[in-house]
This record gives C-alpha cells, structure tokens and sequence, in this order.
C-alpha cells in the first residue's frame, strides 16, 4: 500500500497534545449528555491551565532541528526554501 510509508515522516506527539485533545473532546461529549454541573465547572476551570501547558509544551519541543538565523532572515523560513527573506 502506497501510504505505509508515511510512518517513516511522522513523529510522536507531546503527551499534551493528547491529553487536551482528550479533555477537548469529553468537554463535547459532556455536552451531549447530562452529568452533574461540578463536571462542567471542572472543565471549564481547567481548560485554561491545560492551554498554557499545551503551549509551553509546544513552544519548548525541540524534536524539529532549528538552525541559527542569519543577519537579516528574521522574516525568512526555514522549512521552505522557495520562500526567504526580502532583499533589498
């Protein structure tokens, strides 16, 4: 099968993404069925401290190699390399 090679670019994911992909996820089943009002005070509560550890977590992960930008490339990218920076 021509996709069982994808596994080889793909690359495990910070255990937050999942775990606030999860909370995000019971947070709409909750939704949906009818449960005491302490579980809707508990996720609405956590949802924000559970997005700040989703983007310190993702804001810190160094399983991309980055380089050092050059003088001038601030704008530039570094996955792309159709796309640099402005020239004067």
């Amino acid at each position: 099968m021509a996709l069982s090679g994808c596994s080889v670019f793909m690359r495990t994911l910070p255990t937050a993404v999942h775990v606030v992909t999860g909370a995000l996820l019971l947070n709409m089943l909750v939704a949906f069925i009818h449960l005491p009002v302490w579980v809707y005070f508990l996720l609405f509560a956590a949802a924000p401290f559970l997005m700040v550890w989703l983007a310190w977590t993702i804001l810190r992960d160094k399983s991309v190699p980055m380089r050092e930008l050059e003088d001038g490339a601030e704008w530039g990218y570094q996955d792309r390399t159709d796309i640099g920076p402005v020239r004067d």
